[in-house]
């Protein structure tokens, strides 16, 4: 009987592995296997019969990337600011929504679970819309009496919308498992600690969080994994740096006349550096661009003549970080916008 019992036993270990073995084929093929080929290839140069060994020579030359500094930065940034808040905020609210003292708690939950079922894409527009130059957020600032903030303009304010977005999107997302685990909690230890004088604060700190510890390490692990891998949001959220209407790049003498433009991202016009000489900007109308009417950006002796310039209120004619260059200008109308 014994015999047979281990045997039976070993059957079923058997189907196990069975079920687990096509998965993990497809784990190896799809994912470890290209993630080793990848850190092989990383200390190779050249492409197909080309391809030799480098070392650590691309780790070196990427080290001293300006762009990758700047991207390593940023990622570091959003994972010590952003992270903490996040899973603190997701900690408390899932604390208070499990209270039995709450009413309508599943109503709470689904409100705010729902930002991380929104696409990717969708969200960053909207917070783009909320922090554009007249959007909700400056018309608060300018009511309350302070200066708008070009927020897609300033890296620093860029930063923060970035925070606050991940935040908006993710907080409900790792609340959800700070909930299931909270309902494993026997509730008769809160009793007991109300019971012998300890407060709430008490019990979050002493009684919550090591009971929620293995919880509170996984969202920790999936969280700082997606800081690490962000790039929808700075990619959605950012201000189209080339997104004027015309854009005169090279070339000598190019004339744009009886034109008409409207809601261009990244304003009217640029003059692009040196390569373009002699271009002339007459009889157009540009009708409520963004970011800055015009973009000189180091031109020699862009010509602006009897066009017509409707632009809102805190966009800049000149676009900023954008006017270094020598534009002269006669005849324009530039009108404001009424509200």
């Amino acid at each position: 009987m014994a015999m047979k019992k281990m045997s039976l036993e070993k059957k079923h270990n058997l189907t196990g592995w069975l079920f687990l073995l096509p998965a993990s084929l497809l784990i190896f093929v799809f994912c470890f296997y290209p993630m080793v080929q990848a850190l092989i290839l990383s200390f190779k140069s050249g492409m197909g019969n080309t391809e030799h060994w480098v070392a650590i020579a691309n780790y070196t030359r990427i080290l001293k990337d300006k762009t990758f500094q700047q991207c390593l930065f940023n990622t570091i940034f959003y994972f010590v600011i952003q992270v903490p808040i996040m899973l603190l905020l997701s900690l408390i609210l899932a604390q208070l929504l499990n209270s039995p003292a709450i009413k309508g708690k599943g109503i709470y939950r689904t409100m705010i679970f729902l930002p991380c079922a929104t696409s990717l894409v969708s969200y960053s527009m909207i917070f783009k819309s909320l922090f554009a130059t007249d959007g909700l957020i400056n018309h608060v600032i300018s009511a309350i009496g302070l200066a708008p903030i070009d927020w897609f303009q300033d890296a620093w304010a860029a930063r923060w919308v970035i925070i606050i977005a991940l935040i908006w999107r993710w907080t409900g997302y790792n609340m959800v498992f700070y909930l299931a685990g909270l309902q494993n909690i026997d509730y008769s230890i809160y009793e007991a600690a109300r019971i012998d004088g300890a407060s709430p604060v008490q019990q979050f700190f002493h009684l919550t969080i090591p009971l929620l510890k293995p919880t509170i390490l996984l969202t920790a692990i999936m969280s700082t994994s997606g800081t690490l891998q962000l790039f929808d949001e700075s990619v959605n959220l950012r201000l189209n740096q080339d997104g004027m209407a015309y854009d005169a790049d090279s070339g000598d003498g190019t004339v744009y006349e009886y034109n008409y433009s409207r809601m261009n991202e990244g304003g009217c016009v640029m003059f692009c550096l040196e390569e373009a000489i002699h271009n002339t900007f007459r009889h157009n109308v540009s009708y409520d661009d963004l970011g800055g009417t015009i973009s000189p950006a180091s031109n020699p002796d862009a010509r602006l003549e009897q066009n017509i310039f409707y632009v809102r209120d805190g966009v800049p004619f000149v676009r900023n970080h954008m006017d270094g260059g020598n534009y002269t200008e006669s005849n324009d109308r530039i009108i404001p916008i009424e509200k």
